[in-house]
């Protein structure tokens, strides 16, 4: 768990999400008198609706190209309109949603330049992460990947879109986290975070399996101790999935990503 700066609640949240750092509305929300779970002053309205309108916005429980009203979210999250109304501006800015001065706010579409910017980040950073990870990773941590992966495939062949994405989430942050380079794993966190919205669209496509042979490919550069390999294995998943997403941003495809609920799928 991230330990959060001093300052403002919002700031806290503003430089958590900055991290990357995985907050759930009960890691911020009140406890006891007016302390959070972490022992912090409570966080203000506005960075609960900003922190619960997020996870549902890369959850998908608000689906890309959803309009957003105001009133509508006020009262489902039991606030004002004042705080869903920073909240938005702050999502604006993260590039999660978009401000239309007429027309109010939506959830921003997917698309291919930010899918590219995406993966063209995470290819370099994840690339070099590998090889740090390969040569320092211990026993231990591989006999952890080790049992991790027949869950994978399990999860992967019973098509569990959301169990699958988090025990895979789970595999490589713990190869990762051997690196020895924190800042680069926080970085990579973030980018898998905003990722995930892409990934959901291959995995419905049903070749989810690919990336568990790319698991084992990490496992193995890993368990050899080999960085080439492990960098390869780290790039060659991100390039696949990036393969695979990209013709649905073209021709008939593209037009549910705009907004349609029904999409085709990681």
């Amino acid at each position: 768990m991230a330990v959060l700066p001093m300052g403002s609640p919002l700031e806290r949240m503003r430089h958590a999400m900055d991290l990357g750092s995985r907050l759930t509305v009960d890691d911020i929300t009140g406890h006891g008198r007016g302390r959070g779970r972490r022992g912090l002053p409570k966080p203000t309205a506005v960075a609960l609706a900003h922190v619960q309108l997020r996870q549902s916005i890369l959850s998908e429980r608000l689906k890309p190209g959803e309009w957003l009203r105001q009133e509508e979210l006020a009262g489902r999250l039991s606030v004002s309109r004042m705080p869903i109304r920073e909240a938005l501006r702050l999502l604006s800015e993260e590039g999660l949603v978009e401000l239309s001065p007429h027309r109010g706010a939506r959830v921003a579409p997917l698309s291919l330049e930010e899918l590219e910017e995406i993966y063209g980040a995470r290819m370099g950073l994840e690339g070099l992460v590998a090889r740090y990870a390969a040569a320092r990773i211990d026993g231990p941590v591989l006999e952890s990947l080790r049992l991790a992966l027949p869950r994978l495939t399990a999860l992967s062949l019973a098509g569990d879109v959301e169990p699958y994405l988090a025990e895979d989430r789970r595999f490589v942050e713990a190869c990762y986290a051997v690196s020895g380079r924190p800042r680069l794993c926080r970085q990579i966190g973030a980018l898998r975070e905003r990722a995930e919205r892409y990934l959901r669209l291959v995995f419905k496509l049903g070749t989810g399996f690919q990336w568990v042979d790319y698991s084992y490919r990490l496992f193995q550069a890993c368990a050899a101790h080999d960085p080439d390999a492990a960098e390869a294995a780290a790039q060659g998943a991100l390039r696949w999935t990036l393969s695979q997403a990209t013709p649905l941003f073209e021709g008939e495809d593209a037009a549910g990503l705009s907004g349609a609920p029904a999409l085709r799928g990681r």
